[in-house]
C-alpha cells in the first residue's frame, strides 16, 4: 500500500488533545521528555533557526521557543496545529513561534531546508514500536505501519538518526553516541 499522509493525520486529528498530556501521563513518558530536553538544551542554542517537525499539541514547542532564535512549527493536521496554537495562546508565548506551517516529513519542498541547522530523527524497529504499540492498546500495527512513512524513509530525510529499539538506557547511550556528530555540526 505504501505511506498515506491521510493517516497519520487522520490518526493525529482524532488523538487531538490527548497528545498535549502524552509525555506527562506516567514515569516513562515523562522519562522520556526528560531525555529528549536533555539532548534539546544541550544542542539548541539561542543563535539556531528551528524547525518542529511533528510538533503536535506542543509539549516540545514550549521549550523550543525560549530556545532557538527563531521556531517554525508544523504537523501534518491542522488539528495539532491549531491545539498548539491554542496552548502557546494560553501560555503567553504565541509571539515566539515565528510561523505555523502545515508540512509533511516526506515532503518539505515548500521549505528552505538550509535555513535550519539540522534535521534529527528517532527511529526504532519494527519489533520494539509493535511491542509499544500494543502495550498502548493499538492492535492493527502492520495496517498502521504500512500507511506510514518506513523508519528508514524517515531516517535517509534525517542528517542525524537516533535508534530507539531497547530500554531507556539503551536510548541514552544512542543519544549520548549522536551527540558529537551534533556539537561538530554546530562548528
Amino acid at each position: 500500500m505504501g505511506y498515506d499522509p491521510a493517516f497519520p493525520r487522520t490518526h493525529y486529528d482524532r488523538v487531538a488533545d490527548k497528545e498535549w498530556t502524552r509525555l506527562t501521563r506516567n514515569r516513562r513518558g515523562e522519562l522520556n521528555f526528560l531525555v529528549h530536553m536533555d539532548v534539546l538544551r544541550r544542542h539548541i542554542t539561542a543563535d539556531m533557526d528551528v524547525l518542529e517537525i511533528g510538533a503536535g499539541a506542543g509539549i516540545y514547542t514550549k521549550e523550543l521557543l525560549h530556545m532557538a532564535r527563531r521556531l517554525v512549527v508544523s504537523d501534518l493536521s491542522e488539528v495539532q496545529l491549531a491545539l498548539n496554537q491554542d496552548h502557546m495562546r494560553d501560555l503567553g508565548v504565541l509571539n515566539r513561534v515565528d510561523e505555523y506551517r502545515v508540512l509533511d516529513l516526506a515532503d518539505l519542498s515548500a521549505l528552505d531546508t538550509a535555513s535550519f541547522d539540522a534535521v534529527v530523527c528517532v527511529v526504532a524497529d519494527d519489533d520494539a514500536r509493535r511491542r509499544r504499540a500494543e502495550a498502548r492498546g493499538l492492535l492493527d500495527f502492520d495496517g498502521r505501519a504500512e500507511r506510514q512513512l518506513s523508519q528508514q524513509e524517515k531516517a535517509d530525510l534525517s542528517t542525524h538518526v537516533i535508534h530507539n529499539d531497547s530500554t531507556l538506557a539503551d536510548l541514552r547511550a544512542e543519544l549520548e553516541r549522536v551527540l558529537p556528530e551534533l556539537e561538530r555540526n554546530q562548528t
